[in-house]
């Protein structure tokens, strides 16, 4: 009885050992699982955080050369709004001028009853004086004021008006003439510009700029003054680009685009103007 009872428990402690070691061998090839499983996920991981490092280092370069770009095009405008500036400057002063006019116009009015033929006349030397101010605008506003003034000059010459209402007409031509400098105008016409035909869009932009494009930005023009004759002078710039851009310009002005910087060729009316004024012939001589 005692034998098989020690048999009995030998037999107990061989089973209970040979299962410790199988429960060892799995725990062990459990852990050898997730250890390889680990290194994966690791390497996986590693490979990732290098893809993504890249894209960040792409990224950077692009947005760097992104400010860069923009910075060109600030310092590009920067420099086309010192020449605007320069441009409404001279106009400022021209402006100074026709609001002494002004206020001498409105000052005289008082004194109408006092003297109906003598003020008659004043309103036509005033507004023979505004002529040359009228024939210095643009192309676009230049015609359209002086027609006003020639026919008011016309009306005030023959009695056709009395001084009340040729008083306000020339008021009122003054004041076109001041807002023509703060003011931006489009217009789609039959093109003025011999080298440039059939309909065109013109941008007036105050006293100072003036250029014309072809329906198709293909074409442009821009106005750099008057010639000897009295007739409008256009300086054809043979660039798509430039074309273009006048004809962005046109499209921000009349609202069928958005707000958007536009390089207008400034650079060229101003080297256009000073080559005009270069080759121009010197008035005088010795007394």
């Amino acid at each position: 009885m005692n034998r098989a009872v020690s048999r009995i428990a030998l037999a107990g402690a061989a089973v209970l050992a040979m299962t410790q070691v199988i429960v060892a061998q799995q725990t062990q090839q459990s852990l050898d699982d997730e250890i390889a499983q680990a290194n994966k996920d690791l390497v996986q991981t590693q490979q990732e955080t290098q893809r993504v490092s890249q894209e960040i280092e792409k990224d950077q370069q692009d947005y760097a050369a992104y400010r860069a770009h923009q910075a060109q095009k600030v310092a590009g405008a920067n420099s086309d709004l010192d020449s605007a500036k320069k441009q409404m400057a001279v106009q400022a002063h021209a402006n100074d001028s026709l609001s002494s006019l002004i206020s001498r116009l409105q000052a005289e009015r008082h004194q109408v009853e006092l003297s109906e033929e003598e003020f008659r006349q004043q309103l036509v030397g005033i507004a023979t004086k505004v002529m040359p101010t009228a024939k210095k605008q643009t192309p676009l506003v230049s015609t359209q004021i002086q027609s006003a003034l020639s026919l008011l000059i016309s009306d005030l010459s023959s009695k056709a008006v009395d001084n009340v209402e040729g008083c306000t007409r020339l008021i009122t031509i003054i004041n076109k003439l001041e807002d023509v400098t703060t003011s931006v105008q489009t217009a789609s016409e039959t093109s003025p510009v011999p080298d440039i035909h059939g309909q065109v869009y013109r941008l007036r932009i105050g006293a100072f700029f003036e250029a014309v494009v072809d329906e198709k930005g293909e074409k442009c023009a821009v106005f750099t003054g008057y010639g000897a004759d009295g007739s409008p002078q256009w300086k054809v710039i043979p660039s798509a680009a430039t074309a273009q851009d006048i004809l962005k310009a046109v499209s921000v002005r009349d609202g069928k685009s958005l707000p958007a910087f536009v390089n207008l060729p400034l650079a060229a009316v101003a080297e256009a103007k000073v080559q005009a004024q270069v080759s121009a012939p010197v008035k005088g001589g010795s007394k």
